[in-house]
């Protein structure tokens, strides 16, 4: 068999460049993969990779690759000339993108996406090179822009009309901008994604969008406002719908009716009440359900989710209008329940879960039947019997499927009654087997051998750990040093754990 002449890339005797020889397309896919800063350095190689780089269709221009390090500027000085320095770099960087932009137009060649993240302080000064920075996008028939700008609510840039022309753009990502009406049809013939965040905009252009743009099938508003009646009835293919935070106080409605959606999230503040009437009907596929604030009371809630027959996925935050959640399913596989804090009763009847977490609420009165393991995470601050007890209810009744993380955040733990072991004895049985039992010791309390006592009464762990923040007091240390001050019941329970991490 003769030799095989393997003649490795790095191995080259010769000296040529044999990635410079590729195709122009190659080169620029793997471009793609590169940061920002790493495709601005290879125009420096040569000629030939200066080109490369004029021509590379995907333009990304963020202008705080534009202003120095803290570490580089004095802080004084910076505070004293910081207007003028912000200026002078903030026309060096649109002096840069109207070049880069020009350099790519004159090739004529389609440009696969642009990212432009700008702070102005008035955009009304910028509002002309910002124009012309979106004609070229548009003029080079672009795929995908986010075009984000960092202002004042009151000072917001309102995009050109030019932009509703834009029929090849299939991802499209605004923020900070004013969107007016256009005069005539939005032509986005072939967009798929649209996301708004921090952008005005009216009822009449939610319709447009939505009614217009017969492709789209993902929709995303972030803190957008503008609205008074927020409608989508008229999207054929929306399957994703994310509203997060209406920045709104006098919006008086929210209606959905969208067959099509299979994922929405709706989300309002943590402890604020649902500001409007919200009709959510028609959503026959839906199978991810995100609900986060105030929206609804058990009623509508358990109305709301009965009417859909393919869900599969539930999350439920600060949704403190809810007292009792009833879910019967057997398609449901994940649920998660976190910071709903008046519930008061719970029933999951759901055989097919493999996902259930219930994170920082109440321990309610409980009927849960699933077969997957139970996640609990709970804080342990100001807590008495009565907690105690609770918990250890609803830790029986996972039929020992559960894994418990209890977070120890203060350096005080006021009982509002010390814990007496005998006591406790007498009212309830005997600790309840779990899986898994994590505790998180933020600081060292005083009486942690009295909460020792109280964790190893209410649970029996197949496997223990613990983990301790940074720069914390040994927790393994305090509980060896304080075993002559715990019950026998705890020492014994630490002692023939399965496993200790």
């Amino acid at each position: 068999m003769q030799n095989a002449d393997f003649n490795i890339m790095g191995d080259n005797t010769d000296g040529m460049d044999r990635i410079s020889e590729l195709p122009p397309f190659i080169i620029h896919h793997v471009m793609s993969y590169l940061f920002r800063d790493e495709v601005a350095r290879t125009s420096i190689l040569s000629k030939k990779w200066n080109h490369l780089r004029n021509s590379f269709p995907i333009l990304d221009f963020d202008q705080t690759d534009f202003f120095r390090s803290d570490s580089e500027v004095d802080s004084e000085t910076e505070e004293e000339d910081f207007d003028e320095r912000f200026y002078e770099r903030l026309v060096d960087f649109a002096v840069y993108v109207s070049v880069a932009l020009l350099r790519f137009c004159e090739l004529k060649f389609r440009m696969q996406k642009l990212r432009i993240f700008i702070n102005l302080l008035d955009p009304e000064v910028f509002s002309t090179i910002l124009d012309i920075w979106i004609g070229a996008a548009v003029e080079s028939e672009v795929k995908r822009l986010d075009f984000d700008i960092q202002t004042d609510r009151d000072r917001l840039y309102t995009l050109p009309q030019t932009i509703f022309s834009a029929k090849s753009i299939t991802t499209l990502n605004f923020g900070g901008c004013k969107l007016e009406p256009p005069s005539g049809p939005v032509n986005f013939c072939f967009l798929k994604r649209l996301t708004l965040d921090n952008v005005y905009i009216n009822d009449q252009m939610v319709q447009n969008f939505t009614s217009e743009c017969t492709l789209l099938d993902e929709l995303y508003f972030r803190y957008c406002w503008g609205m008074k009646c927020f409608c989508i009835s008229k999207s054929l293919k929306l399957k994703v719908l994310h509203i997060l935070k209406f920045n709104e106080n006098y919006l008086e409605s929210i209606k959905i009716a969208v067959p099509s959606l299979q994922q929405f999230t709706l989300v309002f503040e943590r402890q604020q009440k649902a500001p409007c009437m919200i009709d959510l009907d028609g959503f026959p596929h839906l199978i991810d359900l995100k609900l986060v604030g105030g929206i609804f009371k058990d009623q509508e809630f358990h109305y709301f989710i009965s009417k859909f027959p393919l869900h599969e996925k539930l999350f439920l935050q600060y949704c403190f209008l809810l007292e009792r959640v009833t879910i019967s399913s057997n398609r449901i596989k994940k649920v998660l329940i976190a910071h709903c804090n008046n519930l008061k009763a719970i029933d999951v009847e759901a055989l097919n879960l493999v996902c259930f977490g219930y994170l920082f609420n109440p321990f309610p009165i409980s009927s849960i039947n699933i077969p997957c393991l139970w996640k609990i995470l709970c804080n342990y601050e100001d807590a008495d019997d009565h907690w105690f007890l609770n918990i250890k209810k609803f830790l029986r009744a996972s039929r020992q499927n559960c894994d418990l993380t209890i977070y120890v955040l203060s350096i005080i733990i006021c009982l509002q009654s010390p814990f007496n072991l005998d006591n406790f004895r007498m009212i309830t049985p005997l600790p309840c087997g779990i899986e898994h039992l994590t505790v998180c010791v933020h600081k060292l309390p005083s009486n942690f051998a009295t909460l020792v006592d109280a964790i190893f009464w209410i649970c029996y762990p197949k496997y223990l750990s613990i983990r301790e923040r940074t720069g914390t007091n040994s927790f393994c240390g305090f509980m060896m040093n304080c075993r002559t001050k715990m019950s026998a019941v705890a020492l014994l329970m630490i002692s023939s754990v399965g496993s200790m991490t």
